[in-house]
């Protein structure tokens, strides 16, 4: 399997978790802010986090350019994998279990 694409894939997953609690935030955030901002007069820390900011209205587009490609590198490394399947119990509720199959490797499951 690829090496460079495993460290991608990696990149991206961590990218995509930041991505998602910024857009998170930026919008809880903005919502305060505005609330501030129209009492107040605006002072370093309104300027610091407006500049953090600015660029959430985009994030929408990268998180979800960001994960097309993560969703089209884990097809590429599916297809190249030689996969090891490793069997195991996933509990579905404290009373439940089911049985699942997938690869150590590349997390496919059967």
């Amino acid at each position: 399997m690829d090496k460079e694409l495993q460290i991608v894939k990696g990149l991206l997953e961590t990218e995509i978790a930041f991505l998602e609690k910024y857009a998170f935030y930026a919008k809880q955030v903005k919502h305060t802010h505005l609330q501030h901002m129209a009492k107040n007069t605006p002072d370093n820390t309104d300027i610091i986090l407006q500049e953090y900011y600015q660029h959430s209205y985009q994030v929408s587009s990268v998180i979800e350019k960001r994960k097309d490609i993560l969703h089209r590198i884990r097809e590429e490394m599916q297809l190249k994998c030689k996969h090891e399947w490793e069997t195991d119990l996933i509990d579905i509720d404290p009373d439940t279990s089911q049985t699942i199959v997938y690869c150590k490797i590349c997390e496919k499951m059967k």
